[in-house]
């Protein structure tokens, strides 16, 4: 293989794995909502409650899609040479641990991107998709909780009506 075909390769194949990542994540987070919509809608516990684990669950899958994405810049890193991290402003070397991979993704994930820490090579796409991704799963996850709440206030208002009526 000549020398462009090999950039190519090296480059096409983060972000093949990066798509890969992205489509299971969401797939996940997809189950996570089918079982809060099946199971926790069927307690009986108090609907205040049932709000409260949704979201503790939800935010829950977040989190492990944050520390998937972060074993996959490790793996990326330090296993497959597709690229690494850098801190900025520092003229030390940096070792990351799975701690440091983690506060990345999760920068990433939630868009916030403080800018302490640079991607390069492949793990600059794989950041790219993993905002995009992160963005999706939390507007997605902030929509099914407006509709929980909105259907827990409809609920309650509905009761009180009742019992005005009364």
């Amino acid at each position: 293989m000549n020398e462009t075909a090999l950039q190519m390769q090296s480059d096409f194949l983060p972000l093949i794995i990066s798509i890969i990542l992205s489509f299971l994540l969401a797939t996940f987070h997809y189950e996570v909502l089918s079982f809060l919509t099946t199971k926790v809608a069927s307690l009986k516990q108090v609907r205040q409650t049932r709000l409260l684990f949704t979201i503790l669950i939800i935010s829950f899958s977040h989190i492990l899609s944050a520390f998937a994405y972060s074993l996959l810049y490790y793996a990326m890193d330090n296993h497959w040479g597709m690229g690494s991290l850098i801190v900025q402003n520092s003229d030390v070397v940096h070792t990351f641990t799975i701690y440091d991979y983690f506060y990345y993704s999760l920068t990433v994930y939630t868009s916030l991107g403080f800018g302490d820490i640079t991607p390069t090579g492949g793990l600059r796409i794989l950041s790219g998709l993993e905002t995009m991704n992160g963005l999706m799963m939390i507007t997605w996850s902030a929509s099914y909780t407006y509709i929980i709440m909105t259907r827990h206030i409809d609920m309650k208002n509905s009761r009180t009506e009742e019992h005005r009526h009364d």
